[in-house]
């Protein structure tokens, strides 16, 4: 089976609703799931390069975002808005910071350490690193949000919480030059 994956592009032939996904038999649910737990599997894609990597039969090529504005201009523009906020609350929270594509995904960095990256998904954006003394700092803040792996994820769906997004970078940002 030929197709392209790619999951967050308006012309891409992946369902992007319940009704699009209902279409489908089966066996093409199976081999669309598979596919994308394959490239999100594969050791060494990162979240950025498994959003922008596709298949076609067996060639496989991958995007290499060169900046954010670049990195930011593949998602719809709905999304677009999202991670512009995003990346807007940071730079305040940390204007200091170098503003980079690490991993390919924005990053920010403080004396050439990562103080703080984020991505988009289908359906949520997420930061990273998010490591326990982050998490249990925000406790009760985080609780709405799905945490865990070293990850905090956002819903699409919800507006942006741009205070709490702003305090983890400047706490972040702390912890990165403690250890500097």
């Amino acid at each position: 089976m030929k197709y392209m994956l790619l999951i967050h592009q308006a012309d891409a032939p992946t369902p992007r609703s319940p009704e699009e996904w209902a279409t489908l038999s089966e066996a093409e649910q199976k081999a669309v799931y598979a596919d994308y737990q394959a490239i999100n599997d594969t050791p060494g894609v990162t979240p950025g390069q498994a959003r922008s990597r596709h298949e076609v039969g067996d060639e496989v090529a991958t995007t290499k975002f060169t900046s954010v504005d670049e990195f930011v201009a593949t998602y719809p523009e709905d999304v677009q808005a999202i991670l512009r906020q995003v990346r807007a609350t940071i730079r305040r929270a940390v204007p200091e910071a170098v503003e980079a594509i690490s991993y390919q995904i924005p990053a920010y960095k403080l004396h050439g350490a990562a103080v703080i990256y984020f991505a988009g998904w289908k359906r949520h954006y997420s930061l990273y690193p998010a490591p326990d003394d982050l998490v249990e700092a925000f406790k009760d803040e985080l609780a709405p949000y799905e945490v865990g792996k070293g990850t905090i994820r956002f819903p699409l769906s919800e507006p942006v919480p741009v205070k709490l997004i702003g305090r983890i970078a400047k706490f972040r940002a702390k912890e990165t030059a403690e250890r500097a």
